[in-house]
Order: C-alpha cells, then sequence, then structure tokens
C-alpha cells in the first residue's frame, strides 16, 4: 500500500487506484497507485519512464532567481525525439517542446520559464529550451508531460508542505527525483539535493560544480598554470588566439571576466578565493569555446 501523500495523483493527475489483490476490506490502506492511465482490464505492470521528469525548480531563491524549470531525462540508451511533446502545469499553461528536439541517450534538458533569468544563476549550462509558459506554485503544482501524440507519459504533483522537502520552497533546493524508485508520485521519491540544484546533469552527491560542457583537452589546458594554484593563475594567450576568459565558482557563478583586446597574458589572483574547482571558459578569435577546471588552494 501507499501513503495518503501518494495517493493523492490519482486526483486529477492521471493515475488511478488499484486495490490490492490481497486485501480483505477496502480501507484505504489497501489501495495502490497505478501507473499514468491506469492498467483497465488488465493486470498491473511497473510502471516504466523512458524520459523522465527528473527534477524541479518551482520557487527559487530571492538570491539566486533562476525562474521556475523542470529537467527531462533519457533514461534509455537509445536517442529519442521530443518534438511535439508537451508540458501542462495544474492552471493548463502549456509548452510544446520545438519541432527538431532530440533527447540522446542518457541526456538532460531543462525546460525553463525564463531563458534571462536561467542564464543569470547557470550560465555555463547550455542544454535547455524555452522560454516557456509554465508556472509552478509556491504552495504545491500538478505537472504532468505529454508525448507528441497527446499520450499522458508521466504525471506527478508535489507540496511545499511535510512530508515534501521544505528546502525547495524558496531556499535555494531544488526537487531531485530519485529515478530508481521508479514512482514519481511518491513524496520519497523525491528530496533536496545540492544548493542550486543539477540543471542539465546528473545528481552529483558531491556538489561538484554546475559544468555541462566537456573540460577541453590537449593543448588549451596547457594555456593555464600553475593548476593547482594557490595564488596568480596565468592565462597565456601568446598565439593571440583568445578573445576572452571567464572564470565560473563551483556553483556555476562568474567570478570574473577578461576581454584580452590583443593581450598576450592575464593574470588572475585567486588567493581570496574559496578552496575548490573552478572553471575557465575561453572564448577563441572564431568564435570557438573551450573549458579547463581549475583547482584552486584557498587563502
Amino acid at each position: 500500500s501507499q501513503s495518503r501523500y501518494d495517493l493523492l495523483c490519482s486526483a486529477g493527475c492521471g493515475h488511478s487506484r488499484g486495490h490490492l489483490p490481497t486485501a480483505t476490506n477496502y480501507a484505504a490502506s489497501q489501495w495502490y497507485l497505478e501507473c499514468e492511465n491506469g492498467s483497465p482490464g488488465e493486470a498491473f505492470v511497473p510502471c516504466e519512464y523512458p524520459v523522465m521528469l527528473s527534477e524541479i525548480n518551482y520557487n527559487s531563491s530571492s538570491a539566486d532567481d533562476s525562474g521556475d524549470w523542470i529537467e527531462f531525462h533519457n533514461s534509455t540508451d537509445v536517442d529519442m525525439d521530443i518534438s511535439g511533446w508537451s508540458v501542462r502545469d495544474e492552471n493548463d499553461n502549456v509548452f510544446v517542446v520545438p519541432a527538431g528536439t532530440t533527447l540522446e541517450a542518457g541526456e538532460y534538458l531543462v525546460v525553463a520559464r525564463s531563458i534571462v533569468d536561467f542564464e543569470s544563476v547557470y550560465p555555463v549550462t547550455d542544454n535547455y529550451i524555452g522560454p516557456s509558459n509554465l508556472s509552478f506554485g509556491n504552495d504545491g503544482d500538478m505537472i504532468k508531460i505529454y508525448n507528441s501524440e497527446n499520450e499522458l507519459q508521466v504525471s506527478t504533483l508535489y507540496k511545499a508542505v511535510a512530508p515534501w522537502s521544505y528546502l525547495a520552497n524558496g531556499l535555494g533546493y531544488t526537487l531531485e527525483y530519485n529515478e530508481t524508485s521508479n514512482s514519481p508520485c511518491k513524496y520519497s521519491s523525491w528530496f533536496a539535493g545540492c544548493e542550486l540544484g543539477s540543471p542539465g546533469r546528473s545528481y552529483d552527491p558531491n556538489c561538484g560544480p554546475l559544468v555541462t560542457v566537456n573540460e577541453t583537452s590537449g593543448t588549451l589546458s596547457t594555456l593555464v598554470y600553475p593548476n593547482p594554484t594557490q595564488g596568480i593563475l596565468n592565462i597565456d594567450n601568446s598565439a593571440y588566439t583568445l578573445s576572452a576568459a571567464t572564470i565560473y565558482d563551483m556553483q556555476g557563478k562568474i567570478v570574473v571576466s577578461h576581454q584580452f583586446n590583443g593581450d598576450s597574458q592575464w593574470q588572475y589572483d585567486t588567493s581570496e578565493l574559496a578552496n575548490g574547482i573552478y572553471t575557465v571558459q575561453f572564448r577563441g578569435e572564431s568564435g570557438e569555446s573551450g573549458v579547463v577546471r581549475v583547482v584552486v588552494g584557498g587563502k
């Protein structure tokens, strides 16, 4: 059986309630939540979610307001065309995924209400789409995801009170889905992960830097030295191929940006930075980009 909180998903969220085959009465404890669309005329089978709703940001902190956003995850080993899929909130606001959108095997994709707000908090995260008109309630909401044939694929609801985590309600955290649970309507399937969440990537229990691009190997990494560093970080542009460099902290916030404007070198004093891993993103004169991670030894 499931808790009364889990069974809330049978009230307008696309799930039905099933009666336990071993039940001897019709008490509330003798019912369970079916998958999306139920199983009329058939025995219950475990739910499957090739594309999962993996993260919800419904109420950002005032200091880091990225706007409402959710995250898709393709949990399969094949690419999936999600063009024409749609997301609905409880007020029937609808966002339709643009044509030509492919969710690659294992990939995460954010649907952001405001591109401007999202980019202001997550400047390095690039796997997102939007803007959407979805607006998730600070007191709770219902989220439904449909495929291009308007068939319900995933639906859930959340609340802003116990037993759901209070940390996601304006305190800087998101609701992360435990994908091993295979039951998005269970409150116990959701937890507050890292501060600012993990948009566009899997949950990292170590709460590492919010960087979704791959670190550049080879020549570019030799331009940044010493690495690790405890003081001056040198960035070599003696080949005059770089136009700009930006350093991001462990949460993806910009620490400092520099335009080379023909300079052959840039030096930055890292001694006032907290210990940790930082990301240096480069822009080339021809528009290309690359990333190198730097370990800062601290003060």
